[in-house]
């Protein structure tokens, strides 16, 4: 699965709890509802948030009668593991209340396709402007620009100037772990993670 239809799945607070309920669980597999119900979502709309997850290949869902259980520990071997593992350090890190803006903006950020291959070109062009970033996509101007703009406030593109003074763009070098994984996976692990 491509990395922005993952971070569409966690692109949302009330999915991003529920997969902190499951992962932070000392439980093998949790039952559905009680999961929901710990974060005071309903059962039909938890069902739908876990459905998208499983899509996203972050969580395992699997029934047993009446009842559906679900848990990321058998997915290890998954393309996602990588993630599941900084998600897992990440929600053992941070109070389940507390608001990471770099993470949200990161899974905002690369929750669009588009964005992705903005991100993909610059850094297959370290440095590039936006002329040459214009002539690498198809995107009409203010799109790029806008698109861009996400990246950049998201702290994933550093901005930077040319020796003619022309305003480049490159990779940002300051990314905290869950961030700089996504940005990895978004580039096809072409990342070393620096220090």
């Amino acid at each position: 699965m491509e990395i922005w239809k993952i971070c569409r799945a966690l692109n949302n607070p009330i999915r991003l709890k529920l997969l902190r309920e499951i992962m932070t669980s000392p439980k093998h597999a949790q039952n559905v509802v009680p999961a929901g119900e710990r974060i005071g979502c309903k059962k039909s709309i938890t069902s739908q948030y876990l459905k998208k997850l499983a899509e996203a290949g972050l969580l395992s869902v699997k029934r047993s009668g009446r009842y559906a259980f679900c848990s990321s520990s058998n997915l290890r071997r998954s393309p996602v593991a990588r993630l599941q593992l900084a998600l897992s350090e990440f929600f053992a890190e941070t109070h389940p209340t507390s608001d990471d803006d770099a993470v949200s903006a990161a899974i905002n950020a690369l929750s669009h396709h588009g964005r992705v291959n903005i991100l993909q070109i610059i850094a297959g062009q370290d440095g590039i402007n936006f002329s040459n970033l214009a002539k690498s996509t198809d995107y009409p101007f203010a799109t790029l620009r806008r698109q861009l703009g996400v990246l950049i406030e998201a702290g994933i593109i550093a901005t930077g100037e040319d020796a003619n003074g022309v305003r480049t763009y490159s990779l940002s070098s300051h990314l905290s772990q869950l961030p700089f994984v996504l940005v990895s996976l978004a580039l096809d692990h072409r990342l070393t993670p620096n220090g």
